[in-house]
């Protein structure tokens, strides 16, 4: 992990240490109660998945960097990223299975804007 991904992940840990202080302190539960962690994977980009050649090209064209970019995605939507088909779905998911992820996942109070696209 290169230094900038490290430090926007410490800062990321951070913030998420002060507002399940702040919730447990006030009582207050966001989103759905069976929701209590996020999978570590999501911060991460789509290499820690180990993709194709063929998938990593086709997320990196529709703009997908991270994980929890690709998890948020419904079937209908990967399957009209350009040069993307069933085969290529299939991939995703079943990579996205060694995690315990899948597509069509909703990421309630998900801090999405600690996030920029890595430097090419």
């Amino acid at each position: 992990m290169d230094e900038e991904t490290q430090r926007r992940f410490e800062a990321l840990e951070q913030k998420l240490a002060g507002m399940e202080d702040r919730l447990t302190r006030h009582g207050i539960v966001e989103g759905p109660p069976d929701v209590t962690y996020w999978n570590d994977c999501l911060f991460r980009t789509i290499d820690v998945l180990d993709p194709s050649v063929r998938v990593r090209n086709i997320l990196q064209e529709a703009g997908i960097f991270y994980v929890w970019q690709l998890v948020e995605l419904t079937d209908a939507k990967v399957l009209k990223m350009k040069n993307c088909g069933r085969k290529q779905l299939n991939e995703m998911k079943e990579l996205l299975q060694n995690f315990d992820l899948e597509v069509n996942m909703r990421l309630y109070n998900f801090p999405k804007h600690l996030f920029a696209p890595p430097a090419p």
